[in-house]
């Protein structure tokens, strides 16, 4: 068995300051269009951002132009089939524009989403690594961060049966982030296998790789009655990314809503938390497709509706955020 690797905070600090160096360096040596086209870093405080997982349906830019004029700082791009940033639709111009237009707005790109859930399929499992060489390869021309992250969940089955499978394939995907250079963040999710900090935590000591972390969204827990400041505390070791949503139980099933809309969930508690625990990158609303896929849902009455009790939580939390 793997013992508690290093704390990512103190690996995350030298990180910044190594980025930090490189960006001064990068930024007098390049002519000053390409400069111009450089992503704001927002390492090293947490930010808040919005995934565009759901806003299907506006074009990326439109999106990052709105989301900034709303407040936000940070953005996710969804790399799924059907989205206006899946790799596999952006070619060299777009991709430049996009980075283009991150820059004008100054918008960090914090993460980038993928789906790529676990299978016994090995031709599945191929294509979710081909499917991970292509976000990396889109985090790297947008030049998200020093190390582009990606998150993902992992899928379902009975955890007993598929532990050592999923822990065997996310010691691949380490080997495969190395090569890439990028972090890999997978999500515990209410309905999956992996839906517990005790099952996140036993994965994590099993790949024992700063390459692959986790994406923690307390409305999974919070789903399932498991308390927020243990699973912070057991958890942050390994968080990379944090999603905020609220989660409500309706009839046994698990409804997920806007953040802040069913006061559930403290999060000025769970930021100060996380930020007590070490954690320092995007804080990002994310819209669940339960709210995004019901008939006349709109992305920017949503991402509005979500800000200001997320901003108001920042505040109250006393955490500044980038400027």
């Amino acid at each position: 068995m793997h013992s508690d690797p290093l704390p990512r905070r103190h690996r995350a600090d030298r990180r910044t300051f190594l980025l930090a160096s490189t960006a001064l360096t990068t930024a007098a040596c390049r002519p000053e269009s390409a400069a111009a086209h450089s992503i704001v870093d927002c390492s090293g405080k947490l930010s808040l951002g919005f995934s565009l997982y759901g806003m299907r349906d506006i074009k990326t830019e439109v999106a990052i132009q709105t989301l900034r004029e709303i407040g936000y700082d940070s953005v996710e791009f969804c790399l799924l089939e059907g989205f206006d940033t899946d790799p596999a639709r952006l070619d060299r111009v777009r991709r430049r524009d996009l980075r283009a237009t991150l820059a004008k707005y100054n918008m960090c790109l914090r993460a980038l989403m993928e789906h790529l859930p676990l299978s016994t399929d090995q031709a599945i499992n191929q294509q979710a690594i081909e499917r991970l060489k292509r976000a990396a390869a889109l985090g790297h021309d947008l030049e998200a961060g020093d190390s582009p992250l990606i998150e993902t969940v992992l899928g379902g089955g009975n955890w007993l049966e598929v532990r050592d499978r999923f822990a065997e394939t996310l010691r691949k995907w380490a080997a495969l982030a190395e090569r890439e250079d990028v972090q890999i963040a997978i999500k515990p999710h209410v309905h999956h296998a992996v839906d517990t900090p005790e099952k996140a935590r036993w994965l994590m000591r099993q790949v024992g790789n700063e390459r692959i972390g986790l994406a923690y969204d307390y409305s999974h827990f919070a789903a399932q009655g498991i308390d927020m400041n243990q699973s912070v505390r057991d958890l942050a070791a390994y968080t990379l990314f944090v999603h905020a949503k609220d989660a409500i139980a309706d009839g046994g099933q698990t409804r997920f809503a806007l953040p802040g809309s069913s006061g559930k969930i403290d999060y000025p508690q769970l930021l100060k938390r996380l930020i007590e625990n070490g954690y320092a990158g995007d804080f990002c609303v994310e819209v669940s497709s339960q709210i995004w896929k019901q008939p006349g849902y709109d992305a920017i009455a949503a991402a509005k509706e979500s800000f200001r009790p997320m901003a108001d939580a920042f505040h109250v939390a006393g955490i500044e955020r980038p400027k």
